[in-house]
C-alpha cells in the first residue's frame, strides 16, 4: 500500500467512526453551547474531533480544525501538508434533527486540497478519492474498520447527470443580496433553473453524483466546510472557484476562510 492510500485510508476509517460516534450522542441527551463566535457547538462535534485526532495522529501531519485552535500563520506557512476536519458540518442541521450534516475530512498539500473524505451517518453514505484514486460512494452499514480502499466497493462517480432542468443548491443557513442577485440573473438566463436549498457537505455530494449541476455561494465560509467537498470535486475536473478571479480557491491561508465561490458542472 502507498503512503497515499494510507493516509485516504485512515482518513475513511476516521471519518466513519465518527460519524457512527456522532449517531450515539445523537440517540441520546447532548448539550449545545455558543462559541465565541456565535456559532453552536454540541457534545457530538467534540466527540468526533477527539475520535478523529487520535485515529490521525500516527501518520504524524499537522491539523487544521473546527474544533481545535489552529497554529498561528509563520508555523503553519511551513506546512508542506496538513489535514483540514470539521468533525461536523451542519451543526445546525445536526441540532434541528435534520439528516443533512457529515464528517468532513481533507488532505492537504501546501495550499491545495488533494484527496478528501465526506461520511453523512444518517444514511451512512461514504464519499472519498482525490488525486490517483477516482471518487467514490459507498455504503456503509456498520461501524466497521476497513483494511483495504477496495473492501469498501465503492461506486465510481459520477453515476450519471439527473433529468429535469438544472439544478443550483443553494445554502439553507445563509442568503446574501448578492447571492439573491445572481439567483434572479440564473433564472433569466435558464429559464428552466431549480434553486434547491441544501445543508453543510452535501451539496458538494450531490454535484459529485451528478445529482446537481451547480453551487455557487456568496460571503464567507471556513476552509474546513469546503476542503473535502472541493478535494473530491477538484479531481473530477470540478474545483471550487473564486467568483472573482476564477481561480481555485487556496487552503491553510493566514485567515482561514473562504469567500465568494462557485461550482459548476461542465453544460
Amino acid at each position: 500500500m502507498s503512503d497515499k492510500e494510507n493516509i485516504l485510508l485512515n482518513m475513511v476509517n476516521a471519518a466513519v467512526k465518527a460519524g457512527f460516534a456522532i449517531l450515539k450522542v445523537k440517540n441520546a441527551q447532548y448539550t449545545v453551547k455558543t462559541k465565541s463566535d456565535n456559532s453552536p457547538v454540541t457534545d457530538a462535534d467534540y466527540t468526533a474531533q477527539n475520535i478523529i485526532t487520535e485515529m490521525l495522529s500516527a501518520l504524524n501531519i499537522p491539523f487544521i480544525s473546527e474544533e481545535s485552535v489552529a497554529e498561528d500563520f509563520p508555523t503553519r506557512s511551513t506546512w508542506k501538508e496538513m489535514f483540514v476536519v470539521d468533525p461536523l458540518d451542519g451543526t445546525k442541521e445536526f441540532i434541528n434533527g435534520s439528516s443533512q450534516y457529515g464528517v468532513n475530512i481533507a488532505f492537504v498539500e501546501k495550499d491545495t486540497p488533494t484527496m478528501g473524505v465526506i461520511f453523512l451517518p444518517e444514511v451512512k453514505e461514504l464519499y472519498y478519492g482525490g488525486n490517483g484514486y477516482p471518487v467514490r460512494k459507498a455504503s456503509v452499514k456498520n461501524d466497521e474498520f476497513f483494511t483495504s480502499l477496495a473492501q469498501l466497493k465503492g461506486e465510481t462517480l459520477p453515476l450519471g447527470v439527473h433529468s429535469g432542468g438544472y439544478i443550483c443548491l443553494a445554502s439553507k443557513s445563509a442568503r446574501t443580496s448578492e447571492t439573491n442577485d445572481y439567483y434572479e440573473a440564473l433564472k433569466k438566463e435558464i429559464p428552466d433553473v431549480r434553486i434547491e436549498p441544501m445543508g453543510s457537505c452535501v451539496k458538494y455530494c450531490a454535484i459529485a453524483t451528478g445529482a446537481a449541476d451547480e453551487y455557487t455561494r456568496f460571503g464567507s465560509v471556513m476552509e474546513w466546510d469546503t476542503a473535502a467537498g472541493d478535494a473530491l470535486l477538484r479531481s473530477m475536473d470540478m474545483p471550487l472557484r473564486d467568483i472573482h478571479s476564477g481561480e481555485p480557491l487556496k487552503y491553510n491561508k493566514q485567515i482561514l476562510h473562504s469567500s465568494d465561490f462557485t461550482v459548476k458542472r461542465k453544460r
